[in-house]
This record gives C-alpha cells, structure tokens and sequence, in this order.
C-alpha cells in the first residue's frame, strides 16, 4: 500500500486529488496538508511513503520544503505539480531532489502513474516537462563539452543512460540490451555514483545536457 500525502493550499484541488485516489486498493491517502507546520507534522506522526506537491505551496516555499524532506526522510519520494510556466522552479526542484513532475492539468491516469512511479523506486517526468528540459538544457544552449566526463562513463553505461533517460524501467533495459536485471541495477548505481546525482531525475538531465538523448 502507498501511503500518499497531499501538500496543497487550494482546497479545490486538493479534496479533488484525495476524490480520484479513493478508489484506488494501493493507494490510500495518508492525510492532507495546507502549510508547512502541517505538512511536517503530519511526515513525523505517520507513515508517509509518497508527498504530491503543489510548487507554490505555502507561498512558494516548496524547494526549500523538499530539501529539509529529503535531508531528513530521504525515503519519501516527492512528486511537484507545475505548469510549463515555471521553469526556473522545475530546475531549482530537481536541484531539490524531487522525484517527479506532474503538470497541473494532468489527468487521474498520469497522476497515478507518478505516484506508483516514485514510489518504486523510479522518478517520473511528464512528456511536456521533459521536453522543456531539453529546451532548457541541449547541448546548444551550453557549452557542455567539457564536463562530458568521457573517461568515466563506460559505453555501456552510456547506453543504459539513454534509455534511462527515455523512461525504460530496469526490466525493459534488460531485455534490450539482453543483460541482467541485477546487472542494469549496477550500471544504475555506478551512474548515480559517477555523476554524482541524486536520483533517476538527475540522470535524465545529465544526459539531455550532454546531448545522449
């Protein structure tokens, strides 16, 4: 069962959320949060395995939420609704450690697809923010060429980078490339390690901005 809780000012769209999860048998909602007092309360008294985010929550204080999160429960995972609008947060939120990204005007089918995402392990971008990523990060719009750490990242890892990147889970990378699962799980650690990120949401910006995708 995921243990899911609603970090939302609004109270439209949060009692909205909490409608569309009812119905779900491995999802249940763990409580509801409308600022930063009851948010952190609420992770202290219960279990929490999965936080969805409104980006402004609690006037905006969101990227400075999920860090002090992450700093003390790096076990929940942490999905953020945002619009395309905002895409200094998007950045400053995976900076953050946030595990996934689910524009506003998503439908119940794509919000649980999140949800279960992160909460298996994997992190979750929208088709629409991972392309304002690549917008935002492509190899045009930086020099990156230096920090391509090409003596590091063996070929294979390269390969288990890009199709990381493009949302094959572990299983599927194993078949395509016809190694094991225990192995791609290795090739994921070491580029975790490597690259020095957090979390599956850093290697899919790593390798925009390198231009592997």
């Amino acid at each position: 069962m995921i243990r899911l809780l609603v970090a939302d000012n609004h109270t439209i769209s949060r009692v909205g959320v909490c409608a569309l999860i009812a119905a779900e048998k491995d999802i249940e909602i763990a409580g509801e949060a409308t600022s930063t007092t009851e948010l952190m309360t609420l992770i202290h008294s219960t279990q929490v395995d999965v936080i969805l985010m409104d980006v402004g929550f609690d006037n905006h204080r969101s990227v400075e939420i999920i860090v002090d999160i992450k700093a003390n429960f790096p076990e929940i995972c942490i999905v953020a609704f945002t619009r395309l609008d905002e895409k200094a947060v998007v950045i400053d939120l995976l900076k953050a450690g946030s595990d996934g990204f689910l524009l506003k005007s998503a439908g119940k089918e794509d919000m649980l697809t999140a949800i279960r995402t992160v909460a298996s392990g994997d992190s979750y971008l929208c088709h629409e923010v991972s392309l304002m990523l690549l917008q935002l990060l492509s190899p045009s719009s930086e020099n990156h060429t230096a920090t391509y750490q090409d003596n590091i990242v063996t070929n294979r890892e390269t390969e288990v980078l890009r199709l990381i990147a493009k949302e094959y889970t572990n299983s599927e990378i194993a078949g395509k490339l016809f190694i094991s699962l225990s192995t791609v799980d290795t090739h994921r650690r070491h580029l975790l390690k490597k690259l020095r990120v957090k979390n599956t949401a850093g290697l899919v910006k790593y390798a925009i901005r390198q231009g592997i995708i």
